[in-house]
């Protein structure tokens, strides 16, 4: 089986598509179980998360519906997952391949590679296609969608400077303009930001690279655009391109 939590649920077996799970709670706990493969869940902490304003009578009365349909939608779905009285657990060892392990091993690659890691950053690049099990509002999932966002940016930027640095300015330019685009979560934010022409990026990718000014970090932070990649929105902040007359105008994300 081959699972997507980046972007929308994606769920495939043998290459065909399964049908969507039922709810976006269904959703939540599948992600819940599979970030969390580790360790066994405990059933009463799991309805807690899920449903914080029910009681827990309530609570755990929805866990058992949800993961009565969960069992259901999933094909042979003992192998996969363990079901107790008390706990549930994604089985680590079953056979399955889940793109946020996939993302978290191309970066790990990424510190020890020969090559200065291009290789596994675009490889953990072109794996995030949007954001964690993108249009879920479950306040457990929004530490962990931030920190994967954040790794995220910080790899794209690694990236965009090791391509630079070498003189693969297109290849740089290409995930600085594209790959480095936040996604549909927070694209609102972005489409009223001015991006810079293709000329500026390139000049931004291009050593010698200049010492950021003091406070750069906490002044990206404070405009809301602490998400947007270093090289890609230094000219962002200041809502101008680099050649005047030749601004692109408003973009959609």
């Amino acid at each position: 089986m081959r699972i997507r939590l980046l972007g929308e649920l994606d769920l495939r077996l043998d290459a065909s598509p399964l049908p969507p799970l039922e709810s976006a709670r269904a959703e939540s706990l599948l992600a819940h179980l599979l970030l969390h493969r580790d360790a066994p869940q405990p059933r009463r902490r799991l309805a807690f998360l899920l449903w914080p304003d029910s009681t827990e009578p309530q609570a755990r009365t929805n866990l058992r519906h949800v993961l009565h349909n969960l069992r259901r939608a999933l094909p042979e779905v003992d192998r996969f997952l363990e079901v107790t009285p008390r706990a549930l657990h994604w089985r680590p060892e079953g056979p399955f391949w889940l793109d946020v392990a996939a993302f978290q091993d191309a970066l790990g690659r990424a510190d020890v590679d020969a090559d200065g890691g291009v290789a596994a950053l675009r490889e953990a690049v072109g794996l995030y296609r949007g954001d964690l099990l993108e249009g879920s509002q479950d306040e457990w999932l929004l530490p962990e969608r931030e920190d994967l966002r954040r790794r995220f940016v910080q790899a794209t930027e690694r990236l965009v400077a090791q391509l630079g640095a070498r003189g693969d300015h297109a290849e740089a330019i290409l995930h600085a303009d594209t790959n480095a685009r936040p996604s549909s979560s927070v694209s609102s934010a972005w489409s009223r930001r001015r991006r810079p022409g293709r000329a500026a990026l390139l000049l931004e990718v291009t050593p010698p690279r200049r010492p950021r000014r003091p406070g750069h970090r906490g002044a990206r932070r404070a405009c809301g655009l602490d998400h947007l990649p270093v090289l890609a929105d230094q000219r962002l902040g200041h809502g101008r391109s680099s050649q005047p007359g030749r601004s692109r105008g408003h973009r959609r994300g």
